[in-house]
């Protein structure tokens, strides 16, 4: 058992680190962003990110998720190219379609969606910049299907090296505020576009086969009111909270918005190994022991995900030092709650695959529904009186909300033995490393800092104190522990 979890997790660090690296990038480029772009241009900037993401997450229709659930299904070679043809082709032309209709008609509307933002040139770049995004949907999926994870971390990082310095380029120097970055992502998208073209061109086969379209269809809509619902949560606080606030404060907001979005983006790197895992062990595993390899993952994955959000909110102010000019800090006392947001957001990723494996992605509508409901509702009644705070509180909620019902309707459908008992140890664990945190916030920097470091390094003792580890895991830590020992000898020999 233990060897296929080291598996995952080997596949899981390698997309954890690409995608870090990615993210490394973007936050080494926003100490610049922030100080040549006044809160205003940013809270811009990231009002039409929201709703571009919402846009593209339209646009793909679901199909992703479809590729990778059918792939697997496909008896041969051909089959698998008429499958991603017949998704790619249908993805390009409708999207296409909506583009040059919403480029032509969709002012008024957008209008009313981002109240003080221009439709042109901000979300006229924002249209164009998804729909060439559709031509990386394909590609992305099989880079996981394919497990070829250098290949996905060597693109990815590609992009995100080129598209940071056009922007830092259209910023800094030409003084383009939030255009510059936009008309770089849109640049960058027809660069990597054109290599996409070249990747899949022997790996898919041109078609319009109406029964293969309506089989993804009829699995990816579900999944795309899940995905659509995920990004909403992610963009409604900032979507009401411009309707209350000045621009600048959603760019306050935003800023601390983006230490949360590392947390959910290590889910998503894990998540890119764990579906292609979890199908092949649901498959050619026994149902017992494939279901307590996904109970001890699972159980990983938590400590993983909850340790990182500890992190974040103990070394907030260092963070936003670093990230941000001190015209940004007031965001710093909201963090916190962004990260408990963020913790429930990334923590969905795992009760959600039961409902996947059994086809059920019906249910996943209705637990989108519930939680956009209720954030919805929160935003416009907390929004005018706590500002960001009321913004952080609500996401947080619906996010909770969003992943209990998931995990109520998962274990009916796809029974999994979570190990409870262990995951309240974690729990426990991250609340006293918090709470002896916040006793130190108010020292000096340095000192503040070297508290901080000791009470994170606290983390694994208060584990190890409250039994959490198995003997059986102990003595696998042990045995690696001295093979790589011993491979670290061999090596200083040499």
């Amino acid at each position: 058992m233990f060897s296929k979890l080291l598996e995952l997790f080997k596949s899981s660090s390698i997309y954890t680190i690409g995608n870090l690296i990615n993210r490394a990038l973007f936050l080494i480029s926003m100490p610049i962003m922030t100080r040549y772009m006044v809160p205003k241009e940013y809270g811009i900037l990231s009002l039409i990110n929201a709703v571009t993401a919402i846009l593209m997450t339209l646009y793909g229709l679901g199909t992703t998720s479809s590729a990778m659930r059918f792939y697997y299904e496909c008896e041969s070679e051909i089959e698998q190219k008429r499958l991603l043809g017949a998704i790619l082709s249908y993805i390009l032309l409708f999207t296409f379609i909506i583009s040059v209709f919403l480029s032509m008609f969709g002012d008024s509307f957008f209008q009313k969606v981002l109240r003080d933002i221009p439709f042109s040139p901000y979300m006229l770049l924002g249209i164009w910049i998804c729909f060439i995004g559709m031509f990386g949907i394909l590609p992305d999926a099989l880079f996981r299907i394919l497990d070829q994870p250098i290949l996905f971390i060597f693109v990815g990082i590609s992009k995100s090296v080129l598209n940071i310095t056009l922007a830092i380029i259209s910023v800094v120097v030409l003084k383009k505020g939030a255009e510059g970055p936009l008309g770089a992502s849109l640049i960058v998208g027809i660069i990597v576009g054109i290599y996409y073209l070249f990747y899949l061109h022997d790996k898919i086969a041109l078609n319009f086969s109406v029964s293969v379209i309506k089989k993804c269809l009829k699995f990816g809509i579900p999944v795309l009111f899940l995905l659509l619902g995920r990004v909403l949560l992610g963009a409604t606080d900032r979507l009401i909270l411009q309707r209350f606030v000045d621009l600048s404060i959603v760019g306050f907001y935003s800023v601390g918005a983006t230490v949360g979005s590392v947390l959910v983006m290590v889910a998503s790197s894990i998540n890119s190994a764990w579906i292609p895992f979890f199908y092949a062990t649901a498959k050619n595993e026994a149902e017992s022991e494939a279901k307590e390899l996904f109970s001890y993952a699972s159980t990983y994955v938590a400590v993983i995900i909850l340790f990182l959000g500890l992190c974040a909110a103990i070394f907030r102010r260092e963070i936003m030092y670093i990230l941000a000019p001190p015209s940004y800090y007031p965001v710093i006392e909201i963090i916190p709650f962004i990260m408990i947001g963020a913790i429930f957001n990334a923590l969905f990723f795992i009760p959600v695959r039961g409902i996947y494996q059994q086809k059920k992605t019906v249910y996943l509508p209705f637990i989108i529904l519930v939680a956009l409901v209720i954030n919805i509702s929160l935003n416009f009644l907390l929004i005018p009186k706590f500002q960001m705070l009321g913004a952080a509180l609500a996401t947080a909620i619906a996010s909770f909300v969003m992943l209990f019902l998931c995990f109520i309707i998962s274990q009916k459908l796809y029974y999994i033995p979570y190990q409870y008992n262990r995951l309240f140890k974690i729990l426990i664990s991250c609340i006293l490393c918090y709470a002896l945190s916040d006793i130190v916030q108010d020292y000096s920097s340095l000192t503040s800092i070297f508290i901080k470091l000791f009470v994170v390094m606290l983390f694994p003792f208060f584990i190890y104190l409250f039994r959490f580890f198995e003997p059986r895991e102990i003595e696998r830590f042990k045995h690696l522990t001295s093979k790589s020992i011993k491979r670290v000898k061999a090596a200083s020999r040499l």
